[in-house]
């Protein structure tokens, strides 16, 4: 309770311009809120395609995807609310230019020849731009899928709207909720993964770890998580996604209802709002 109340997506605009003013971990810090602006376009350009009629060939799937993903892109701030949610909090008004450095290096990736070979059989001999292309858009797919499942799996669940809020709550009280929940759920999973392989190298040593000690070290490893846990700091996985194509963009901007129908279903939506997950040819 009391908490101000704060503009969500403003707020990882604030923590990505800050992050670039960071010395220390500064690649790290900016990576990853690149990924979640890549994560939240993936989103957009796999929702655009994934119920393209006649598309069962996976590598005209790669394809369609990478067009997708391009047109959005370039064409996003045409749409004058998600300019208004998201680019116009950036001072050039426009996606920042370490997010295009970061996304012009993850497009340039070549893919290997076994990759081509379990994927794209059909392009085999084609030139390298078309194998760039077809990784891509691989890639796209792959972390859209990921952040389809952990939102509706984890976010969602958790979600609640403006109007069903308890007295004295407000939605910043609502999503600092839901973050301190995910990072409990980040922070158990790693301590298990850490405390796995600490029993196997003890294992490997002529070791026992028994399961107290395990249990001891992940009580351990969660708390001390906890104890420097700062909300302001800490962002999950696909969280620009979950506000900008889930069900937080319906309240966000409640006469338009954006949300992608492969996150808020159907009866969530405006059917007149024409979202990004229409004919993405022709949106604008």
């Amino acid at each position: 309770k009391n908490i101000e109340e704060i503009d969500q997506v403003g707020s990882f605009v604030d923590f990505y311009l800050r992050s670039i003013l960071i010395s220390s971990n500064k690649k790290t810090l900016l990576d990853n809120n690149n990924k979640q602006i890549f994560s939240m376009l993936s989103c957009f350009a796999f929702d655009s395609v994934s119920t393209t009629k006649g598309t069962t060939n996976s590598q005209e799937l790669f394809l369609l995807t990478n067009t997708a993903f391009q047109h959005i892109y370039d064409n996003l701030f045409m749409r004058e609310e998600y300019h208004n949610l998201l680019l116009s909090k950036f001072p050039a008004k426009t996606w920042p230019s370490n997010f295009v450095l970061f996304l012009e290096s993850f497009k340039d990736e070549i893919p290997t020849i076994k990759w081509l070979n379990l994927n794209a059989k059909n392009y085999k001999t084609s030139d390298v731009s078309m194998h760039k292309k077809l990784f891509f858009g691989h890639k796209i797919i792959v972390k859209a899928k990921d952040a389809f499942k952990e939102i509706k799996l984890h976010y969602n669940r958790r979600y609640i709207h403006p109007h069903e809020l308890k007295s004295g709550l407000n939605m910043s009280s609502m999503f600092r909720a839901i973050k301190k929940c995910l990072h409990m759920q980040t922070c158990q999973r790693l301590a298990v993964a850490a405390a796995n392989k600490a029993a196997e190298r003890a294992r490997l040593d002529g070791k026992n770890m028994s399961e107290r000690e395990k249990l001891s070290t992940i009580k351990e490893r969660v708390e001390n998580e906890l104890k420097v846990y700062q909300p302001g700091a800490f962002w999950p996985d696909h969280w620009l996604a979950f506000l900008m194509c889930g069900l937080p963009v319906n309240d966000f901007i409640p006469s338009r209802k954006l949300g992608l129908i492969s996150l808020v279903g159907v009866e969530k939506r405006d059917e007149d709002a024409k979202p990004l997950s229409k004919n993405c040819a022709s949106f604008f």
